[in-house]
């Protein structure tokens, strides 16, 4: 390693947790973040929530 590099780090996301984020930017993420979540822009038959199904891995599809 040459002077000044620095080695790696085994908490890859370290970086992004240290960053400093204008607040305008986060409300605009925060934003961005609720509209994609709201039920009413999901499309038709959207599956969200697979945590209460049976997936059969030979049909490779949830049982119903």
């Amino acid at each position: 390693m040459d002077e000044g590099e620095t080695g790696g780090t085994a908490d890859p996301s370290a970086k992004f947790r240290e960053m400093e984020i204008p607040p305008e930017q986060v409300e605009e993420i925060e934003k961005e973040r609720a509209e994609r979540l709201d039920p009413a822009n999901r499309p038709a038959g959207a599956e969200v929530d697979n945590t209460q199904r049976t997936f059969d891995p030979e049909r490779g599809d949830f049982v119903d």
